[in-house]
């Protein structure tokens, strides 16, 4: 026994060396997933899985075998949860996070080509990958003392992503990686294999007899034609498999409203009677935004509308949550369309299922409409007031955000002489934004909800010549002044906060409460919602800002009574369930 004893010491310090050379191996095999998944933030917590399986492996070499598997799977677990799994979400939610990702990654890698984004759900899969891999590999070095049977594990996990990688030429290049750490392992482990008198091919049992090869290969080739001839008619044979990579057509990222976004607001706006659309529990009061119009197109008169298609569309948002985010919890009524609110901006919703527009995290429910949805956001609220030296802060516009300042031709040269007018003297784009929202909120304007215009460039001029109209004519002409200036600027669509509900504790948001707004980006600060030109009104669609303070001194007219009469969803109050 203590000869035992003493061999089993011996044994686990010969094996130090084959155990780094494997694990570098194993880190080779885990960069091979750079061609699968864009950036590179994810390779540090990739590799790490890869790694930390060897370590543990090694540091329990004496151990039974039974133990050594458990502290694997617990240190799994325990991986996941301190990197991609829960970061940003509390402890208490790990399991339903962990399952939540774990079906957005897979929804991405069905519906998406490599390079797929970076979304943790799909990093989340490469771990859990690489971590089996690498104690697989593990077990069959050290308990099995199988050296050329160590390396399947890492050659099966690297052949499958080479095979998926669009570009030849990275997948040589870790091919080399894995060959040189392999040799390593291999020289290395026949050393430790000479010590114990072990062959370096193979288990610690002698190579099978060719009789035994054959027998074995007849047994698998009999027991494949069985299963192929009896696995149709087994129970549960026409079930929907466990992990489905299929696209059964459900959630197309093909999506035509029914009605654009800002005539739907003005039907909302001019309803005669205050019909409540649904309810949401939120940490603070938002606008709940709906969709971002982006594209600016005198066609039919000129509209805003939102175009994407394509890699424009991700499937499930569920980034890392930061610090003092705004959780909010949906009960959704007789709202149409498939637009999904919330705070902008997005950075994690609990439906896997829900489609994202890229540029300006719009939700669309993968489902047929919304109505009756629940679900559970957070967003990352833009800051109420910027620093002085994001006042000062001047940059060229990014190459991906050019779009976002282009203006047909055709746009009446008046509207940008006006815009040069209002913010002559500028330094800034911040200064040139604010000064285009007080021109809207010094009392000149009125907020007139019955006025019967589009969004068409003459009804800009109209709109500019009376000052009076509606949120829609606010928002659309400030992002059209806003890009003649240079600076990016789309319109937002969807709703003021609504009103508090103290028994519920819910904001009850109803038709009347329909908006929009214009989102500019700006140097140092990004995108934001913060500069509202429509002025704050009693009437249905007036502006309700939390923390907008623009215009205080000024009454604003109202030109048409508030509502008074709610008629309610049955069920819409009650409590959604947490993520």
């Amino acid at each position: 026994r203590w000869c035992d004893e003493a061999r089993a010491v011996s044994d686990a310090r010969r094996t130090v060396a084959p155990t780094v050379a494997l694990a570098a191996m194993s880190a080779a095999v885990a960069v091979g997933f750079t061609p699968l998944i864009a950036g590179d933030g994810w390779l540090p917590v990739v590799v790490g899985a890869a790694v930390l399986p060897h370590v543990i492996g090694l540091l329990t070499r004496r151990r039974a075998t039974v133990l050594q598997v458990a502290l694997w799977l617990v240190g799994l677990v325990g991986y996941v949860a301190v990197t991609v799994a829960t970061s940003g979400a509390p402890l208490s939610r790990t399991h339903t996070v962990i399952g939540d990702r774990l079906e957005a990654g897979l929804r991405i890698l069905r519906d998406q080509s490599a390079p797929v984004p970076d979304r943790p759900g799909v990093v989340l899969l490469a771990v859990i990958v690489v971590w089996i891999m690498a104690a697989a590999a593990d077990v069959l070095a050290f308990r099995r003392w199988a050296s050329v049977g160590a390396l399947a594990p890492g050659v099966t996990v690297f052949i499958w992503t080479a095979a998926l990688a669009p570009d030849a030429g990275q997948p040589a290049r870790a091919a080399a990686a894995v060959a040189v750490t392999a040799a390593a392992f291999l020289a290395l482990q026949h050393q430790v294999l000479q010590t114990r008198r072990r062959p370096a091919v193979g288990s610690d049992q002698a190579v099978p007899a060719p009789r035994q090869v054959v027998a074995g290969v007849g047994i698998a080739v009999v027991a494949a034609l069985v299963a192929a001839a009896l696995a149709p008619s087994l129970p549960g044979a026409g079930a929907d498999p466990l992990v489905d990579l299929r696209d059964d057509g459900r959630g197309s990222s093909v999506y035509q409203t029914r009605i654009p976004p800002l005539v739907g607001v003005a039907d909302d706006l001019q309803l005669g009677e205050r019909v409540e659309l649904f309810t949401v529990a939120a940490d603070a009061p938002q606008y709940w935004r709906t969709v971002a119009l982006d594209q600016y197109s005198s066609v039919a008169g000129g509209q805003w509308t939102l175009k994407a298609d394509g890699g424009d569309i991700d499937r499930g948002l569920d980034d890392d949550v930061p610090a003092g985010s705004i959780r909010q919890q949906y009960a959704i009524g007789p709202l149409e369309e498939r637009w999904m609110p919330a705070a902008f901006d997005p950075v994690a919703v609990n439906r896997p299922d829900t489609l994202v527009v890229s540029d300006s995290r719009t939700l669309v429910t993968g489902e047929d409409a919304v109505t009756g949805l629940t679900y559970t956001v957070y967003s990352e609220a833009p800051a109420a007031t910027a620093t002085p030296s994001q006042q000062r802060a001047t940059s060229p516009v990014p190459g991906d955000l050019v779009q976002f300042t282009e203006l047909p031709p055709d746009v009446p040269a008046e509207v940008a002489t006006l815009a040069r007018e209002v913010t002559a003297g500028a330094t800034s784009p911040y200064e040139q934004a604010s000064r285009l929202r007080d021109y809207f909120r010094d009392g000149a304007f009125t907020y007139d909800p019955t006025v019967d215009l589009n969004d068409s460039a003459d009804a800009t001029l109209v709109f500019l010549r009376a000052r009076r109209g509606f949120c829609v004519q606010f928002a659309s002409t400030y992002a059209l002044m806003a890009r003649s200036l240079g600076i990016p600027a789309r319109v937002g669509v969807g709703f003021t906060p609504g009103t508090l509900d103290p028994t519920t504790g819910r904001y009850v948001v109803s038709n009347f409460e329909a908006h929009a707004w214009p989102e500019i980006w700006l140097p140092d600060i990004g995108w934001t919602n913060r500069f509202e030109p429509t002025p704050p009104s009693g009437a249905p669609g007036g502006s309700d800002l939390p923390g907008d303070t623009t215009g205080a001194g000024v009454t604003p007219p109202v030109t048409a009574p508030p509502p008074t009469t709610i008629a309610p969803v049955p069920g819409a109050a009650d409590p959604v369930p947490p993520v």
